[in-house]
């Protein structure tokens, strides 16, 4: 029996932005999921059997953490 092979790995802020507009606002420009921090985040893409899937991007201020754009 096959299984899926699920991998979490660090991605370039880029990378999110494909996923951020299909699953969020397709319906929008693409410049519409960009963030103007998006450079100072962390993001984290979610791989099934090497194909992106999922993302979610983490921005740390101070002792503070907040994760964004879930997609």
């Amino acid at each position: 029996m096959a299984t899926d092979q699920l991998v979490i790995e660090q991605i370039a802020y880029r990378v999110t932005w494909l996923i951020r507009h299909e699953v969020m606002w397709p319906e929008k420009p693409l410049e519409f999921v960009q963030l103007e921090d998006d450079p100072e985040g962390y993001h984290f893409g979610l791989y099934k059997n090497h194909e992106l899937i999922g993302v979610i991007s983490l921005f740390l201020r101070g002792k503070e953490a907040q994760f964004r754009k879930l997609a």
